[in-house]
């Protein structure tokens, strides 16, 4: 199968997994007010998650934080490394999400291709599965997905500093991205982003 038909393929999957998933994280918590909703992965792609945040979660990780001084708050908002782990992962829906990881894993597993050949267009491939949803409706319309602030991210790696805030700003208003640099976050995070 052609590389570029596999990474469609898999981009379709993980849009209708993430859209479960991500249904039954508004279930569940169908009292708190969504925020974010992301996919991270590691720098192989590896390890890959949707996950999800809100005001009620952050309120409880600002009130116990004591790891992030007032101009670093913006990673603990919205890092997901950072974010309160019952909205991580795949509790329900693991199967389709699985389904959606296998399509990819011969790519990633071919050493026959580099990084930029099989992880890079993985990545991309994540950020254009969150924007088939919003351009689908699914994270609102109009203000209320100007409340929504969708991502990427790559987990315990430098490569956050290149796909973290590239991802934010493709993948959302202006508005949005401004609050998203004003929160806190380093600039080691944001130079990249033209």
């Amino acid at each position: 199968m052609k590389e570029k038909e596999l990474f469609q393929r898999f981009r379709s999957a993980i849009v209708h997994a993430a859209r479960l998933i991500f249904t039954d994280f508004r279930t569940q918590y169908q009292e708190e007010r969504f925020y974010s909703f992301a996919i991270y992965a590691d720098n192989y792609a590896g390890g890959m998650n949707p996950a999800t945040q809100t005001e009620e979660a952050w309120q409880r990780a600002l009130a116990t934080n004591t790891m992030y001084g007032k101009d670093e708050l913006g990673i603990l908002r919205y890092c997901p490394d950072e974010w309160d782990m019952d909205y991580c992962g795949v509790p329900h829906h693991k199967k389709e999400w699985l389904d959606a990881i296998r399509l990819i894993e011969p790519i990633l597993d071919d050493e026959n291709l580099s990084w930029e050949q099989a992880v890079r267009p993985t990545f991309e491939s994540m950020i254009e599965a969150l924007a088939e949803l919003d351009a689908d409706g699914f994270f609102g319309r109009g203000s209320e997905r100007e409340e929504i602030t969708l991502m990427i991210w790559i987990t315990d790696s430098s490569l956050a500093e290149e796909w973290w805030a590239h991802s934010i700003k493709r993948l959302n208003s202006d508005a949005v991205y401004r609050r998203f640099i004003a929160s806190g976050i380093p600039e080691c995070y944001t130079a990249q982003v033209r």
